[in-house]
């Protein structure tokens, strides 16, 4: 192999290189924005979940039975959405 197909290989890795390093930049600082928001979401849920356990009386007070029942439905899909994301973190 001759030296300029050498030096041609070089500035070809090279190039290869710093491309997958700013890819790999680029797939860190999404995941970094996608773990934010996650947690952003679960702080927010739990002030939600925490206000329906605390003010249920206040909350649910002067609703017709279904408007009770609805929030009781989304009591609880908060409460599995909130599960489903901890077993996620665990794998």
């Amino acid at each position: 192999m001759s030296h300029k197909e050498l030096t041609s290989l070089l500035s070809i890795a090279k190039k290869g290189k710093g491309e997958f390093i700013e890819e790999d930049s680029e797939s860190t600082k999404l995941q970094n924005e996608f773990n934010d928001l996650l947690q952003e979401w679960e702080r927010q849920t739990q002030l939600i979940l925490s206000s329906l356990k605390r003010n249920n009386s206040l909350i649910t007070e002067g609703r017709s039975s279904k408007s009770i029942m609805a929030l009781g439905a989304f009591e609880t899909h908060l409460n599995l959405a909130m599960h489903s994301k901890k077993v996620s973190e665990v794998d």
